[in-house]
């Protein structure tokens, strides 16, 4: 075989090898745009929901949230004022009134959670309910996954 034959085989099996790794590092950046599977996709799965099943479930979840986020905004704002007061004197009343009131919307917001795994409940048949007694003792763990949160206004991911 002479040179010219030797340097077309180099140069196919070069361009080969590049397109392999295009491809591979194409395949890698579409699994990490999907990113983690939501809680909401991992109760739909483990409780075997069907469509109707899966678009309650849906409504719910879009209700759960209007409950939520408003608490969610009065815990930040309290958290807000609680810490402004680090400029001051210690004020002891004023520390003690906003962590009272912290907490007393943690309590509400945990309430709203509780209600809402009640209507999941409800939206599952008899034969769902080993399922559903299983997800319960997983709850915590699905739902103490870290995700980043987006900053809304700038897109930058919140800080923790």
């Amino acid at each position: 075989m002479n040179k010219k034959y030797f340097l077309i085989i180099i140069i196919i099996g070069l361009l080969l090898s590049n397109l392999l790794l295009i491809g591979f590092i194409n395949s890698q950046k579409k699994e990490k745009r999907q990113g983690p599977i939501q809680p909401k996709n991992i109760i739909i799965d483990r409780l075997h929901f069907n469509e109707n099943q899966v678009l309650a479930y849906e409504l719910l979840v879009k209700n759960h949230l209007n409950k939520v986020q408003p608490k969610d905004r009065e815990i930040r704002d309290a958290k807000n004022a609680l810490y402004r007061q680090l400029l001051f004197v210690s004020n002891e009343v004023t520390v003690d009134s906003l962590t009272t009131r912290i907490s007393l919307i943690q309590k509400q917001i945990e309430h709203i959670h509780y209600d809402h795994f009640k209507d999941i409940k409800e939206l599952c048949w008899p034969e769902q309910e080993e399922a559903y007694v299983t997800l319960l003792d997983d709850l915590a763990h699905i739902f103490s996954i870290k995700r980043p949160k987006r900053n809304r206004k700038n897109g930058l991911k919140s800080p923790k």
